[in-house]
Parts: C-alpha cells; structure tokens; sequence
C-alpha cells in the first residue's frame, strides 16, 4: 500500500526505547475570554475548567466519581510504538516504514 503519513527528523544520540508518536492539541482556549463576567471570577464549570486550566482535578464529596483532566490532549499518530535503538527507528506499518527511510 501506499504510504499515507511519515515521520521525519534526527534521532538525538544515545536515545532508545519504544516510544509512540502523537499530535498534542488544546482546544476551546476562548472558552477562558469573558468581557464582563458577573461576578468577576473566571470560568469555574467542570466543562470550561478542563479546558482551560493546565491540570484540573476535583473529587465528588459523595461516591467515587472524579475529574483528572490537563488542558492538552494527547491523540495516538501511529497505530503501534516505535522502538527507537543505535539510531534507527522501527516499528510495524508503512508509516513506521516511512519514518525509518532517509530523507533526501
């Protein structure tokens, strides 16, 4: 099949192990933007505070329920790890296969 994605760039000396490549992402960062809230306090639902703060966790005072949310997402690019060893990447699919090919 034809290669849809690759990855490219210089492996730092002396790194190794398996590593598993992502895109990070934040979104609804206005969500933190008020022009005259009233009162004058920053967004404080559970729904815009995930967003917005860099870590946000709270615990229910009844029940085992809790929120355990940072304000960057993490999305897999790769559907298995790379294994990065002596400078060369491996890995299983074409994208591994494209990350390991120089680049010219």
């Amino acid at each position: 099949g034809s290669v849809i994605m690759g990855l490219a760039g210089i492996v730092p000396g002396g790194l190794s192990g398996e590593y598993c490549a992502v895109v990070a992402a934040e979104f609804d960062q206005d969500w933190g933007q008020q022009e005259s809230p009233d009162p004058k306090v920053r967004p404080r639902s559970h729904a815009a505070r995930s967003r917005v703060d860099e870590h946000y966790t709270v615990a229910a005072s009844d029940g085992n329920m809790r929120i355990d949310e940072y304000r960057t997402k993490l999305f897999p690019v790769l559907p298995s790890f790379l294994h990065i060893g002596g400078g060369a990447v491996a890995g299983s699919g074409a994208a591994a296969a494209a990350a390991a090919a120089p680049r010219g």
